[in-house]
């Protein structure tokens, strides 16, 4: 399976993806946020079917930050996760990006520490 870089994706299979990883996932305009994106990262399976998807956004400057990374349950503990983060990692430095962020739920802290993030505290309100 390969990692595609800003391949054509809808917003009803980005939605049906991450509603199938998070039930409380809302609805959102995909080809709107992805316009603002340095970049994401796309892998379906061989029909064809949306199996990973990861949103790769910036400041326009020197931040990156992984958002909506979701591999679909049946294709997960397999490394695809890490190899789309270090794909993420490699475009971040390529666009000389110099903070690498990631904000996520604490049971997949293991994950993201074995991807190579400190593990920081931040502040988030939800709105």
């Amino acid at each position: 399976m390969d990692i595609l870089e800003k391949t054509a994706v809808s917003n009803d299979e980005v939605n049906a993806l991450i509603r199938l990883c998070w039930t409380a996932h809302n609805e959102a305009d995909y080809q709107i946020i992805l316009s603002h994106s340095l970049s994401y990262f796309v892998v379906r399976d061989d029909k064809g079917v949306l199996i990973a998807f990861c949103n790769l956004a910036w400041d326009g400057g020197r931040h990156a930050t992984i958002f909506d990374l979701n591999v679909h349950p049946n294709y997960r503990h397999q490394g695809l996760a890490l190899k789309i983060m270090k794909r993420a990692k490699q475009v971040a430095t390529d666009n000389k990006i110099n903070y690498f962020h990631v904000d996520f739920d604490p049971k997949l802290g293991p994950l993201y520490k074995k991807a190579g993030f400190a593990m920081i505290s931040a502040g988030l309100i939800c709105l």
